[in-house]
């Protein structure tokens, strides 16, 4: 094997190896992009008018280490032109609280 195929492949097979030890560790590709396992999806909401501009948000439940670790996951996924794009937070339960109490403001108006 010549050096130029070995720099390619082994860069590579590190890559694949890291991806899928990050799969198997949280069991998703969601919770892979979060950081943590998902225990629950709580649910989803749909937005954008409609093609290529919808997108849903959802809401995670996740495990954390300790109390007070992010125990919230809001990914939005958006396709467009890939299959998706994901976007994750992580959240602790005083910022979903606060973000949940934002939401709720913004829609009473």
């Amino acid at each position: 094997m010549d050096v130029e195929r070995l720099t390619l492949t082994v860069p590579f097979l590190i890559l694949a190896a890291g991806g899928l030890y990050q799969l198997a560790r949280y069991r998703t590709l969601s919770g892979a992009s979060l950081g943590a396992r998902i225990l629950q999806t709580i649910g989803e909401v749909e937005f954008g008018q409609g093609g290529m501009t919808r997108g849903k948000i959802r809401v995670h439940r996740v495990a954390g280490s300790e109390p007070t670790d992010p125990i919230v996951g809001v990914d939005s996924v958006v396709p467009f032109l890939a299959p998706y794009q994901l976007t994750p937070f992580r959240l602790t339960r005083d910022q979903a609280r606060q973000l949940g109490a934002m939401l709720t403001e913004a829609a009473n108006g």
